[in-house]
C-alpha cells in the first residue's frame, strides 16, 4: 500500500526536483518507518557489515556460527534474507532495501525473538540515509577497493560514504539487553590499506583481524588452502572449514571477531564455523554425481572475480 502511494506522489514531482529532494525523501521515510514499527533495532544486538567484497560471506558465516552457539539470528544480505524463523533468497535486486522494508524486516525479527541481527550495509544505502534510524552496536569493515564508485563520483567520496556509517555509531543509543549493557564495537580488517581510516572512528571497543602483524586482536597463522577447504590457527587453536579459497580466511576471521564481540569462547566459534558446509552462491560446489566439478559463484567485481579464478585454478583439474 505504501509503495502505491509513494509511486503516485512521484508521478506529480518533476524528475530534476525529485533528484534534488531525494536525500531528504529517504531520510524522512527512514524516520517514519522506524517510528511506524516502534524502533525495533533498539531491542536486539545489531551488527552492520560494510566493505567492497566479503560482506555476504562474512554475514552468512557469522549468522550460522551464532546460531550454532544458541543465538536466534536474523539477517539481511545481497543473497539471502532471514527473520529468525525462515530464510529465503533475496529477490529484490537490492541489498539495503529502502522505504519501509528494512524496518519491517527488523520488526519481524524482533517479533520472532531474535537476539542478534546482521545487516549488509552498502554505500548506496548509506548515501540514501537508510542506515540512520538503525541502532547499530557492532560495525564490521571487510575491506575497500575502487569499485562501486560510479554512483559516488570518485573513490574518496565512496570511502567517506562508508565512513558515515562509522560516524553514525556514536549517535546510536546505548542498550541494555537481558540486564547487560551492550558495547559499541568496531571490527576492522587490519590488512586493508584503509584500515586506519576506519579505526579512527569512536567506539567503546575496537577489534582488528588479519593475517599480517597489523592484526593486533585476531591473527590467523598456519594458513592452508586446498580442494577440501581452508584451515588456519588462532592462538594455537586450529580451525578447519569446508570453504574453498585462501581469501575466505579473512571472511572467517571477520565471523570470529563477531563471535568474540559477543564474548563467545574460541572453542564455540570453532565448533560453529567447522559445521558450515558452504555459502550459497559463493564458491558453492554442486554435486549431482557428475564426472566434473561444478562451482557456482555470483562474483562480479573485478577483485572478486580475480580471486575466484585464482581459487578455481588451484583446485586439481584438467581444464577450466
Amino acid at each position: 500500500m505504501i509503495d502505491k502511494i509513494l509511486n503516485l506522489i512521484k508521478k506529480f514531482i518533476p524528475k530534476k526536483l525529485f533528484k534534488t529532494l531525494q536525500p531528504a525523501y529517504h531520510f524522512l521515510f527512514g524516520y517514519l518507518a522506524a517510528v511506524w514499527y516502534g524502533h525495533p533495532s533498539n531491542e536486539m544486538i545489531v551488527v552492520g557489515v560494510t566493505g567492497t567484497t566479503g560482506k555476504t560471506t562474512s554475514i552468512f558465516l557469522a549468522a550460522d556460527m551464532l546460531k550454532s552457539a544458541g543465538y536466534k539470528v536474523g539477517y539481511i544480505s545481497t543473497a539471502m534474507l532471514g527473520d529468525g524463523e525462515k530464510e529465503w533468497l533475496n529477490d529484490k535486486k537490492m541489498t539495503m532495501l529502502g522505504r519501509f522494508f528494512t524496518q519491517k524486516m527488523l520488526s519481524r525479527m524482533k517479533n520472532n525473538n531474535c537476539d542478534v541481527v546482521v545487516i549488509e550495509t552498502t554505500s548506496e544505502g548509506i548515501a540514501q540515509f537508510r542506515h540512520r534510524f538503525i541502532n547499530y552496536d557492532t560495525l564490521l569493515f571487510t575491506g575497500l577497493y575502487p569499485e562501486h564508485i560510479e554512483s559516488h563520483g570518485d573513490f574518496e567520496t565512496y570511502k567517506k560514504t562508508k565512513g558515515k556509517l562509522f560516524a553514525h555509531l556514536k549517535r546510536c543509543k546505548s542498550k541494555n539487553i537481558k540486564g547487560k549493557k551492550i558495547e559499541k564495537i568496531i571490527i576492522v580488517n587490519a590488512d586493508d590499506e584503509y584500515a586506519d581510516y576506519f579505526m579512527n572512528f569512536w567506539a567503546d571497543k575496537k577489534i582488528t583481524f588479519g593475517i599480517s602483524d597489523n592484526a593486533k586482536t585476531t591473527k590467523a597463522t598456519n594458513i592452508n588452502s586446498d580442494e577440501k577447504g581452508i584451515s588456519f590457527s588462532i592462538n594455537n587453536l586450529e580451525i578447519e572449514m569446508q570453504l574453498l579459497g585462501k581469501f575466505n580466511v579473512a571472511n572467517a576471521l571477520a565471523a570470529v571477531c563477531v563471535g568474540a564481540s559477543l564474548d563467545l569462547s574460541l572453542e564455540k566459534i570453532k565448533t560453529g564455523l567447522e559445521k558450515i558446509k558452504g555459502v550459497p552462491g559463493r564458491l558453492e560446489r554442486i554435486n549431482e554425481d557428475q564426472a566434473f566439478t561444478v562451482i557456482v559463484d555470483y562474483a562480479f567485481e573485478p577483485n572478486a572475480v580475480t580471486k575466484l579464478y585464482e581459487t578455481v585454478k588451484s583446485v586439481p583439474h584438467n581444464k577450466v
